[in-house]
């Protein structure tokens, strides 16, 4: 398929929170065909061994399109410290769990790097040992002031958090935000229905032209 195809091909896996693969979409030369296989995948339960899989399919397909990558680029053990460079990355990272999530996101937040939190703590330790022993100041007074230090240099590094969370090293560990399928029982017809709808407004086509037997190059012009 050209460009128009892998358009309403990425359209019907965003309406339907699914995942096709370029295998299958080659073997999808008819409106009818297409509606079986949607059909098909969201009768899959969640729980079936097949879950994960569908999961990586979904984040790769959404790192290609928000980050520009390649297929080859993206396996689940691959680091995603690799694959989002640090320009603009609180931007890509947000951009990159919307459009896993079908609603705004409680994002996870990006941290500062592992020395620099160190750093502030050492700070805040001789900041109050410091006090302590060489002003005679309470204890209680150097911790306040100690504190006082790790709030200042908390807002200061602000703009130093640009480190994925530990638990989102890997492509993998994106699987957790992508979305069940849809809990309904679809039938065969309401899919066509909603295949139809985004075929028309992708394509430009009329709607009687998008029939089960309609094919989308020869019939639907699909370049």
């Amino acid at each position: 398929m050209g460009l128009d195809g892998i358009e309403l091909l990425m359209a019907v896996e965003e309406e339907f929170k699914i995942a096709i693969s370029y295998e299958e979409a080659a073997h999808c030369v008819t409106v009818g065909k297409l509606v079986a296989l949607v059909h098909s995948r969201l009768q899959q339960s969640r729980e079936e061994p097949c879950a994960s899989q569908h999961g990586f399919y979904v984040i790769r397909d959404q790192l290609m399109r928000v980050l520009g990558l390649t297929r080859a680029q993206i396996k689940p053990e691959t680091r995603l410290n690799d694959l989002i460079g640090r320009k603009d990355r609180r931007k890509r990272w947000r951009e990159l769990i919307q459009s896993i999530m079908d609603k705004d996101p409680m994002l996870p937040a990006l941290v500062r790097p592992k020395w620099l939190t160190i750093a502030l703590l050492l700070l805040m330790a001789a900041t109050c040992l410091g006090l302590v022993v060489f002003t005679w100041v309470p204890f209680v007074f150097a911790f306040l002031a100690a504190v006082a230090v790790g709030l200042i240099g908390n807002v200061l590094t602000v703009p130093f958090k640009r480190e994925l969370p530990t638990e989102f090293n890997q492509v993998k560990d994106l699987i957790k935000f992508v979305t069940t399928l849809d809990s309904r029982i679809w039938s065969k017809e309401e899919v066509f229905q909603k295949v139809r709808s985004i075929t028309v407004e992708q394509l430009g086509v009329n709607e009687s032209h998008v029939t089960l037997e309609a094919h989308f190059v020869n019939d639907l012009g699909v370049g």
